[in-house]
């Protein structure tokens, strides 16, 4: 994972993670709660190939998901994800 000069996680990821867990507790899609959960585990256990691919299948899943809070998750998410492609 991206890390500062001081060696803590950079802020992007912080928001990624942040993000994942609004998803979690707050989207009621099973499939993007379950995907959400498997990508903190990423998260927490600094794999980041298989964060970015979580978010990806979260992102997947949010669609239907509306309001504010899913609005602010949602760009988060779509702004890691489009330095993939």
């Amino acid at each position: 994972m991206a890390r500062n000069k001081q060696g803590h996680i950079s802020e992007q990821y912080q928001e990624v993670r942040d993000a994942l867990l609004l998803v979690l507790h707050k989207c009621k899609d099973p499939y993007a709660k379950s995907y959400a959960s498997a990508g903190l585990e990423s998260w927490r256990i600094q794999d980041e190939a298989g964060l970015k691919t979580q978010v990806l299948y979260v992102i997947g899943n949010v669609g239907g998901w509306r309001g504010e809070i899913a609005r602010k998750a949602k760009k988060v998410l779509r702004a890691f994800t489009s330095e993939l492609i």
